[in-house]
């Protein structure tokens, strides 16, 4: 309730006696613009409020709906993938919360799969389009295909660029290769004889999460397996299962201690060279895992499609009011923007710098949560 210096000395009044230290909140109760209207409901109930919207504008559920096109999406993971009306159900239900998300929310996240549920409805209306007899309900389809492809559009404008092959870097061991696609490389590499290849596998088990090359010492008169690629010591086929499985190939020797007890022990020696083996190993693969145009098209299509379909959703904290909080504090663009990722995405991470302003960002969120319920 009083100011005091640096010694404890009474120096006056706290500003609470003079002036508001509490932001007042400001009231809108009207806007003509549904866009607006859309913010002030964001940013006020958390969500798209249509109630909400619909007594800060006058205008009915349908228009707004209509002059929001692009700035929300019906989220088609409300209805049942065979509802061939996903709209018009839309427009039928009485709980709005999860029916249509704003821009920033549908349009993040996997894209690909998202196109994929578009695409499955499109697929089963142009199918019962094409039975469709009745006039109306042929027109009520149409529209219903109409706004699929559009979501379709705006999905497909915001997918990641797909990769070539000479930006994905693929290490010896990647479980998305395929195990035949690693026995390839290994027969091609140690030229091994067809007589041997018949014994001579390599299997992953889902279980352990490990490769094993079966036939290890099946092939012992291939010099590329026993002296190019491996050693006197280990030969190139269990140098490639301890690569497949990340692992440091170690050489060990068996010698008796003062007890005639044996022990193992390891040798430097051996163990060096195996491990140069397998660095050689790891360049060759490099090279021939997309030499072959076949194989780097399939690669090159699996890898986009199961490593590159996320887009990192933006918030935008801008348009948050933050009743209450004292109006000498200003809140940087990146505080309200993580203040925002707190509210609406459900969980976050504050990996900010010393002195970034975590401490106010963890207040915001705490205190606009409390708001919005």
């Amino acid at each position: 309730m009083e100011k005091l210096d640096k010694e404890g000395n009474f120096i006056g009044k706290s500003d609470i006696f003079n002036k508001r230290t509490i932001k007042k909140a400001v009231i809108i109760d009207h806007t003509d613009r549904a866009i607006d209207a859309l913010v002030l409901s964001i940013s006020q109930k958390g969500k798209i409020n249509f109630d909400y919207m619909e007594e800060l504008t006058g205008k009915t559920r349908d228009k707004l709906i209509e002059e929001l096109k692009g700035e929300i999406f019906l989220n088609l993971d409300s209805f049942e993938p065979n509802d061939m009306n996903p709209f018009k159900s839309a427009k039928e239900l009485g709980d709005f919360s999860r029916t249509y998300v704003s821009a920033d929310e549908y349009l993040s996240g996997n894209i690909r799969d998202k196109i994929e549920v578009v695409d499955s409805y499109i697929k089963n209306i142009e199918k019962e389009l094409g039975k469709e007899e009745n006039l109306e309900d042929s027109k009520l389809l149409k529209k219903e295909l109409e706004e699929l492809h559009f979501q379709k559009a705006k999905l497909v404008e915001v997918m990641p660029k797909a990769l070539d092959a000479s930006e994905i870097t693929v290490r010896m061991g990647a479980t998305w290769i395929p195990e035949q696609d690693y026995k390839k490389f290994m027969f091609d590499l140690l030229k091994t004889p067809v007589s041997s290849r018949w014994n001579i596998d390599i299997k992953y088990s889902d279980f352990t999460g490990e490769y094993r090359v079966e036939g290890k010492s099946s092939d012992r008169d291939n010099d590329l397996a026993s002296f190019t690629y491996g050693t006197n010591r280990v030969n190139a086929y269990k140098l490639i299962e301890d690569t497949l499985n990340l692992r440091d190939t170690k050489v060990f020797d068996q010698v008796e201690d003062s007890d005639g007890k044996k022990k193992s022990v390891l040798n430097q020696k051996e163990t060096m060279l195996a491990r140069s083996k397998q660095e050689m190993i790891k360049e060759e693969f490099k090279s021939w895992i997309f030499d072959d145009v076949e194989r780097r098209n399939r690669l090159v299509e699996d890898y986009n499609e199961r490593f590159n379909s996320i887009r990192q959703r933006e918030y935008d904290g801008s348009n948050l009011t933050f009743e209450g909080m004292n109006p000498e504090i200003e809140l940087r663009a990146h505080q309200k923007d993580a203040i925002a990722r707190g509210l609406f995405g459900g969980n976050t991470l504050l990996a900010h710098e010393v002195g970034a302003g975590k401490t106010f960002e963890m207040i915001g969120i705490a205190m606009e949560s409390k708001r919005l319920g």
